[in-house]
């Protein structure tokens, strides 16, 4: 640089934390080396809350900055993505994201749960595709890290017996009304369920009155009289059915007979009235012809009341 009279003067070079013409400090977010001609911004990840320095500070393990020139570390260094601070701190302290959750970019908040019916047993994830979805049928609380967090949902139970496997539906004559690895419950007697997939036990219909039906039954066809009853089941108020599907026996000298399909009795062929006996299938027809008898065999000697299918009713029974 020339001065008066023509004497030229050479610039003194700025030191360390200096720049410019003339040598002024750098500001806090920057810095400088000696002899530069001016200051640089903090590159990212690194901070400088003074001013004059000849170097920034970089932020701790696993915390960066969002931008060059970052002044404060306690504010600016954040966790980066995979990575949060510790619950109820801030600051750039952080902690790897546990497994069954995530984080997907640097920031001061917290690491995600996995949605429910997914699992991760990655630690630090850092995207939702590493939550692995819970196989067909099966559920999971939400941050779940284990596959064996994934447990069958209602109506369907775990093939091989432990959680985190496929799942298969409940059968007919079964439900299942919890989640988890346990098997499928047969319903109570007395009811039957024709249908899969029963998530409780109001899947098991009740047999009509009067009737039962054994454990795990799969439809109304399985129900039967009960002892000292007779009926038509499966019950449905058409084809002369009355409203009652098994009616009670009118006393105890009573027998009931199931005759071959030509309506003509089969001398002999007698069943106790507490032997259970008395569900035929199938709507009245003359195909069963039913028939009470208070005599003993042959069924038609002098005294005895013959009802034929077509007069079945309460009515026409004795003491009805």
């Amino acid at each position: 640089v020339s001065g008066s009279g023509g004497v030229a003067f050479r610039r003194q070079a700025c030191g360390d934390g200096h720049a410019g013409d003339p040598c002024e400090p750098c500001a806090a977010g920057s810095f400088a080396l000696a002899g530069a001609s001016s200051c640089s911004l903090c590159p990212v990840g690194e901070y400088q809350p003074g001013a004059g320095s000849a170097g920034c500070v970089a932020c701790s393990a696993s915390s960066t900055t969002l931008g060059e020139g970052a002044v404060n570390g306690t504010t600016e260094c954040l966790c980066v993505a995979g990575y949060a601070p510790p619950a109820g701190s801030a600051g750039d302290t952080c902690q790897i994201c546990a497994s069954g959750s995530y984080k997907i970019e640097a920031s001061d908040g917290p690491c995600t749960p996995c949605p429910e019916a997914t699992f991760s047993f990655f630690p630090g994830a850092t995207q939702l595709s590493a939550c692995i979805a819970c196989p067909a049928n099966s559920w999971s609380s939400p941050g779940s890290p284990l596959a064996a967090d994934c447990l069958c949902e209602r109506g369907f139970q775990a093939i091989d017996g432990a959680n985190g496997g496929d799942c298969e539906v409940c059968a007919e004559g079964r439900y299942k009304d919890v989640r988890g690895e346990g098997p499928c419950s047969p319903c109570p007697p007395g009811t039957y369920n024709p249908a899969e997939g029963a998530g409780d036990v109001t899947g098991c219909l009740a047999c009509p009155p009067n009737s039962e039906s054994p454990e795990g039954s799969v439809s109304i066809g399985q129900c039967a009289c009960k002892a000292g009853f007779f009926g038509v089941l499966p019950y449905n108020g058409t084809a002369g059915q009355t409203g009652r599907a098994c009616w009670e026996l009118p006393g105890s000298d009573f027998r009931l007979v199931q005759t071959p399909g030509d309506g003509e009795p089969q001398v002999g062929w007698y069943f106790p009235t507490n032997s259970g006996y008395g569900t035929f299938e199938g709507a009245w027809a003359l195909t069963y012809a039913l028939h009470l008898s208070a005599c003993p065999p042959p069924v038609d000697a002098p005294g005895c009341a013959l009802y034929e299918s077509g007069e079945l009713s309460p009515e026409a029974l004795p003491g009805g």
